[in-house]
């Protein structure tokens, strides 16, 4: 019998409101076997273990919903603030200056960078199958999300089939999984884009877009004009028998029916609260990258508008060529001290438990037993009540530290 470990917590945080015990246990705790597995959860008084260790919060890792570890080797961030277009150009300049021969260095750098922040899973976006062993040699939980480009209609089918002969070429086990997604309107057609979809559904797994990020979207989408059109043409990507549809993307993509629960919408920096309540009304959820949007655009989502519709997402924190810090709760506090009244504990699931959702990886984000979703415990903080919104703003906004546990 292998030993096991029991962690007790003033408040104990399970991010699980489908437990006997409820998503917060005061007094409570958690016992985990020799490979960080949850063996009992509950009142810590009916707990026993071969070890002890106390807690004043514990709760689970954090998922880090979208991230770019093939910008890893970007040692400073493109400079931003002149708008998205100029700013995607010059990150694709930069990666011609980064070195092979410390690719797979610089990527588990970032990653134990990311593990010592209290982050137990990502969501990797990449076309490169360079960054899938060097994850798979972490140990960290991930969604490796191939990221297909194709906007010319006559791409598609090798944009596919391309896709889904890297997922033959590769392992994929329960906590590092393999998808399929979108890269955004602006670089993938909609013949490609219900490919996608079609795939997604059959796998049961998320679809990730780069959505509403940026206006210039609207008009390419629209009437086959703005700056994405001499983009394209000049990457030697531009589709000659484009002409527009007549709609937004996220009103095309409805009405083509591919918005619906597999949908997981990056970024919304540019959505209108009507293009918010159809995502809501579809199922789908959404991942928040604002250190990022600042960055690039000055620009932040409507966060108000999002929490009050009760669209669920995630966050994560882009790439290094767009931010500076890969820890993902920086991207949580950026929201928190821009809209201290929100502060009601939507934050706090979206970095455990509603990630978890985003990326389809059950085992993270809730304390349950079965699952193996990392521990993380808060310090330097005093709690007036235990609740997830007074842990939300220790975290956010008192200075409260993570240490990590497992």
């Amino acid at each position: 019998m292998t030993q096991r470990t029991l962690h007790t917590a003033d408040h104990l945080l399970t991010m699980d409101d489908r437990s006997a015990h409820g998503a917060i246990i005061h007094n409570g705790g958690v016992v985990l076997d020799g490979e960080g597995r949850i063996v009992a959860v509950g009142p810590a008084a009916a707990l026993a273990a071969d070890e002890r260790h106390h807690h004043e919060v514990l709760l689970p890792g954090f998922l880090n919903c979208h991230v770019h570890l093939t910008d890893a080797s970007c040692s400073t961030t493109v400079p931003g603030g002149v708008g998205f277009i100029p700013w995607a150009g010059a990150l694709m300049e930069r990666r011609r200056s980064y070195d092979p021969a410390t690719f797979e260095r610089d990527i588990a750098t970032t990653i134990a960078a990311m593990e010592r922040c209290g982050t137990v899973a990502i969501g990797e976006v990449s076309n490169d199958d360079r960054t899938v062993e060097p994850i798979r040699a972490s140990g960290i939980g991930a969604l490796w999300q191939h990221e297909c480009i194709g906007f010319g209609r006559h791409r598609a089918l090798g944009a596919m089939a391309g896709a889904l002969d890297l997922r033959t070429r590769h392992r994929w086990i329960d906590r590092f999984r393999h998808a399929i997604s979108v890269h955004a309107p602006y670089s993938v057609s909609p013949e490609l884009s219900r490919m996608i979809v079609d795939e997604a559904k059959r796998m049961r797994a998320p679809v990730s877009i780069h959505l509403a990020e940026d206006a210039a979207e609207r008009a390419l989408y629209r009437s086959a004009d703005g700056p994405w059109v001499e983009m394209l043409q000049g990457l030697g990507a531009w589709e000659p028998t484009w002409s527009g549809t007549g709609f937004d993307p996220i009103d095309y993509y409805d009405r083509h029916e591919l918005i619906g629960p597999w949908m997981v919408a990056v970024h919304l920096t540019d959505a209108t609260v009507e293009e918010l309540r159809l995502l809501r009304a579809r199922g789908a959820r959404a991942v928040l990258s604002p250190r990022s949007n600042l960055h690039i655009t000055g620009r932040l989502p409507n966060y108000p508008a999002i929490a009050a519709l009760d669209l669920h997402f995630g966050f994560g924190t882009d790439g290094r060529g767009s931010n500076s810090s890969v820890d993902v709760v920086d991207e949580a506090r950026t929201v928190a001290e821009r809209w201290p009244d929100c502060c009601t504990g939507r934050l706090l699931r979206a970095l455990t438990v509603w990630g978890a959702e985003v990326l389809g990886l059950p085992g993270f984000g809730r304390l349950r037993v079965g699952a193996a979703p990392g521990l993380v415990a808060l310090e330097g903080a005093s709690f007036d009540t235990g609740d997830g919104a007074a842990v939300e703003r220790a975290l956010l906004l008192d200075g409260a530290t993570v240490r990590r546990v497992l």
